[in-house]
């Protein structure tokens, strides 16, 4: 088994928590190797060493991006390979959406951990194929993708501020405010065009929008809709021209899991769907970010096996 350690993740906490669970897991696990991510070659690496090894055993120690970012080395490795690891995790983050609805069994010491290998299963992930000034670039996630505040959100925290950089080392749920709500009064709605299979092109102005596997997202938002890793589709909630009251009613809505029926919202089941729009918006995915006017977001059926 190899575990790859975010020592950054967790406002900077991860190793802290790491080491007071390691002699834990070693109890439970016995002999494993660690790989402390100290650059961007360094899960490549692990990995090439672990497909070389009869235990294709891999832990995420880290926050979501830490799991986002094995995920993608996973998935964009030969499929012949990817296909043979299970995938395990550890919840040193800051919102740790991976590990939702948490179960309090699992945990190592108060940390949520997803290690029952024996349960492990096939899962669905997302694949996003993002066009910009004619360059396309594939990415994954498997819990989650969003447009709109949420991306703005999520993107303001990966980049803050000075007030945001203090809210972090002090408190990670009051950074997480502070950047969901500034980005709900400042956000402008953004005229897109979202594209399903089978449906005709809707244009709308939008406020938000989320493509999920999981409903789980930035603390404890969540939507109303199942966890469903085997369906082969996204459950898509599209959020369009709220001013700052009826945003309001939506976030309220969001930590109650309570957004159908809301005005100006409207949903589909699809395993795919199209977004553009004039000029680049923020697009999120498993709490990373990146800008682009052409994203297309596609099921990849039973990508993964990973720990329930």
């Amino acid at each position: 088994m190899i575990v790859f350690v975010n020592p950054r993740s967790g406002a900077g906490t991860g190793l802290m928590k790491w080491r007071r669970i390691e002699p834990a897991m070693r109890d439970r696990f016995g002999a494993f190797r660690t790989v402390v991510m100290a650059g961007p070659d360094a899960i490549a690496r692990g990995l090439a060493s672990c497909f070389g090894s009869a235990d294709r055993r891999v832990v995420a120690a880290g926050g979501d991006g830490t799991a986002n970012a094995v995920v993608n080395a996973l998935l964009s490795a030969s499929s012949a390979y990817a296909g043979t690891i299970t995938l395990g995790a550890i919840g040193l983050g800051s919102s740790n959406d991976f590990h939702k609805p948490r179960s309090e069994a699992g945990s190592i010491d108060g940390i949520p951990a997803r290690l029952d290998f024996s349960r492990a299963s096939r899962c669905d992930a997302g694949r996003i194929t993002i066009g910009s000034e004619g360059q396309k670039t594939t990415r994954y996630f498997f819990l989650n993708a969003s447009a709109g505040i949420t991306a703005e959100g999520n993107s303001r925290f990966n980049a803050p501020g000075p007030i945001l950089r203090v809210l972090k080392r002090v408190s990670v749920s009051a950074a997480i405010t502070y950047a969901a709500l500034t980005s709900l009064v400042a956000y402008k709605n953004a005229p897109v065009t979202i594209t399903v299979p089978g449906s005709r092109p809707v244009d709308l102005a939008l406020t938000n929008i989320g493509i999920l596997k999981s409903p789980f997202f930035s603390g404890e938002l969540h939507y109303d809709a199942e966890r469903d890793y085997e369906n082969g589709r996204f459950t898509v909630v599209a959020c369009e021209g709220m001013d700052i009251p009826r945003r309001i009613q939506l976030l309220r809505s969001l930590l109650h899991g309570t957004t159908g029926g809301l005005p100006g919202v409207r949903s589909w089941s699809t395993p795919s769907i199209t977004l553009s729009s004039p000029a680049p918006i923020a697009i999120e995915f498993d709490g990373e970010t990146v800008r682009a006017s052409s994203v297309r977001f596609e099921v990849v059926p039973q990508a993964l096996k990973v720990c329930p």
